[in-house]
């Protein structure tokens, strides 16, 4: 299985075995393994070590769905007509995430600015899909440029999520200074960063299946848990996105 042969990966981080082993991956993207394969260099160590941690944070004790068999088929006017539908149901779903609605008039802009940036998404990946094999250099700008307005995305939803649920505005502050620190500096405090951010979600998910059964008192403490804990993870979010500018990641 795919995440047995990351996990045991994780111990060597053995770089062509690491791009083998990424290929193999049904969601792999065919692009980052070209890279990956014509140039062995720092920065490509530490996008396949992203993107193997990632697949197997996402896919432990979960079992690996078999590669899709992709069938080419004619677009009809039918099928546009669905894909239409589909996009616009998508596009629904993204907004109803937070009811416009019950938001403050200054929370306002970002719902917009959200569901904006979803559109924008969708029209990129169009633009994508039809580039040729040999448009490789702008293939890698749209992907990076789909990259970061999903982040910029999901941060602008964790804000209206969290004064959803906590009626409270989310104070977040500017990045952290990492101008100080060395490329391997940056490196390891991002990977902490996510690390942590990973355990910490853990912890808030679990308090929040404590919090269906407390009350009172140890409902009002599990509350305050999650509201501190919920702030502090769209904090370092902020400073991982800070971190993988600098360090060239997209």
């Amino acid at each position: 299985m795919a995440v047995e042969a990351i996990k045991a990966w994780l111990n060597d981080k053995d770089y062509e075995k690491g791009v083998a082993i990424y290929n193999s991956l049904s969601c792999c993207n065919k692009r980052l393994v070209k890279n990956f394969r014509s140039r062995k260099n720092a920065r490509n160590k530490l996008t396949l070590e992203y993107e193997l941690k990632k697949y197997y944070e996402k896919h432990q004790h979960k079992p690996t769905p078999p590669k899709p068999v992709i069938v080419q088929t004619s677009i009809t006017n039918d099928t546009q007509h669905q894909e239409k539908s589909k996009l616009e149901a998508r596009a629904k779903e993204e907004a109803n995430r937070v009811l416009y609605s019950s938001l403050p008039h200054d929370l306002k802009p970002k719902h917009r600015r959200a569901v904006q940036l979803f559109y924008d998404m969708c029209d990129l990946k169009q633009v994508l899909n039809g580039l040729a094999d040999e448009e490789e250099e702008k293939a890698r700008l749209i992907q990076i440029q789909i990259r970061q307005k999903d982040t910029e995305k999901k941060l602008l939803w964790q804000e209206l999520q969290y004064y959803n649920k906590h009626k409270q505005y989310l104070v977040t502050e500017d990045p952290n200074d990492f101008s100080k620190l060395t490329p391997e500096e940056k490196t390891k405090q991002l990977y902490n960063l996510r690390s942590y951010v990973t355990k910490k979600t853990k912890r808030v998910e679990g308090w929040y299946q404590e919090l269906e059964t407390a009350q009172g008192n140890e409902a009002l403490k599990l509350e305050t848990k999650i509201t501190k804990a919920e702030s502090s993870i769209h904090q370092m979010q902020i400073n991982i996105v800070e971190l993988k500018k600098q360090l060239g990641i997209e």
